[in-house]
């Protein structure tokens, strides 16, 4: 294992959001069909009215963090998180002391893509709840972000890695808060094995029922 701090970026905005949509409200209606033994019964099938829905909403996003590095993409990164960045200090090399410090492989433009494609998804669930009903359809968002705020930062996390016929996995730790996430190998052998003894249970299962 090997001490290193990532560089990761930082983003906050507060973004004022205008939608437009539809707000879908089910009701049942009573239907009768033939079963397999001819004979006829009822069951209800799910209608849905739907009502013009539009509003504004506020969101205030703070410490979105992306992974400025390509030795950690995001995907992994998201899986040792979250970071509680309130014991965030300011730079100081003694505090690099024994470790590896990277610097940023990714650019904050890029990592701003990524930034703003979280927030735009979490906008999307406010403006879903804000709709209400039992589903919704929305039509249009506008958001306007304000207030855009940007930090560079290092995070610390323990690395390894290892070979297993021939390709490289990783194992990574949080050192904030021991979150553990690691690569494994996996045998196409043992899945499909697994897969067939799943079927085979299920037609079991059948034969008996």
């Amino acid at each position: 294992m090997k001490g290193v701090y990532i560089p990761f970026w930082s983003y906050d905005s507060d973004v004022h959001s205008s939608y437009e949509g539809s707000r879908g409200e089910y009701y049942y209606v009573t239907r009768t069909r033939r079963n397999s033994d001819g004979e006829t019964e009822e069951y209800e099938e799910r209608r849905t009215n739907w009502y013009p829905a539009s509003g504004r909403i506020y969101s205030r996003f703070r410490d979105i963090v992306i992974s400025g590095s390509t030795s950690l993409p995001e995907k992994f990164s998201d899986k040792i998180g979250p970071w509680n960045l309130d014991y965030l200090k300011p730079f100081n090399e003694q505090y690099l002391s024994g470790f590896i410090a990277e610097t940023f492989s990714v650019d904050h433009v890029v990592a701003a893509g990524t930034a703003r494609a979280i927030m735009d998804r979490e906008i999307v669930r406010q403006v879903e709840d804000d709709i209400g009903g039992d589903t919704q359809d929305i039509d249009s968002i506008d958001s306007d972000f304000k207030s855009i705020r940007l930090k560079y930062i290092l995070l610390p996390i323990w690395l390894s890695a290892y070979q297993y016929k021939g390709k490289s996995y990783q194992i990574m730790v949080n050192a904030f808060n021991g979150k553990v996430y690691g690569q494994r190998p996996y045998s196409v052998w043992k899945i499909v094995s697994l897969i067939l003894l799943i079927l085979l249970v299920l037609y079991l299962l059948s034969f008996m029922g």
